[in-house]
């Protein structure tokens, strides 16, 4: 919150994410859980958790994708969608006294300052589509990956090429 990237990297990640999951329930990689979202610790870190038996399959899926939206054009209407749903969530979720108190901390403290937050859904109006994969390109490096199983099955290779 509060960085000139934080709008069009929260829309990123939940491209990434709607992406991930249409793709893998099509081509049945077996991801049993799959969440993808921002932390607010710090405006630049995103998560992909995902609980899979396969997961060499899932995290080629993974990059797959993030190239993909670096390469391929996105549509003014697309990423306005995406936008536009963003300002509703945050809406959505400082409409309680509990979650405006939340909010306002957040951006009090990883914005620098709290009357940013009320800034936040217009600035989503004005990503424009050149910054999705500009912000994918910039942020989506060092990676760090947690797997659970028999290392025999796990591609150090594939997990560390990013």
């Amino acid at each position: 919150p509060g960085h000139a990237d934080y709008p069009a990297f929260l829309m990123a990640m939940d491209m990434l994410r709607d992406k991930l999951q249409l793709e893998l329930t099509e081509q049945r990689i077996n991801a049993i859980q799959l969440t993808v979202g921002v932390g607010f610790n710090f405006f630049n870190h995103g998560y992909i958790r995902l609980i899979s038996r396969r997961p060499n399959d899932v995290i080629r899926k993974v990059y797959k994708l993030v190239d993909k939206l670096i390469d391929d054009p996105l549509s003014e209407e697309r990423v306005a969608g995406f936008g536009k749903a963003a300002a509703i969530r945050h809406y959505l979720q400082s409409k309680s006294p509990d979650g405006q108190v939340r909010q306002l901390a957040r951006w009090e403290l990883v914005g620098d300052w709290w009357e940013q937050a009320d800034q936040f859904p217009e600035e989503t109006g004005l990503v424009l589509p050149e910054q999705i994969p500009y912000v994918l390109r910039k942020y989506f490096r060092n990676l760090h990956f947690g797997a659970v199983g028999n290392p025999a099955n796990i591609s150090r290779r594939l997990f560390t090429s990013r």
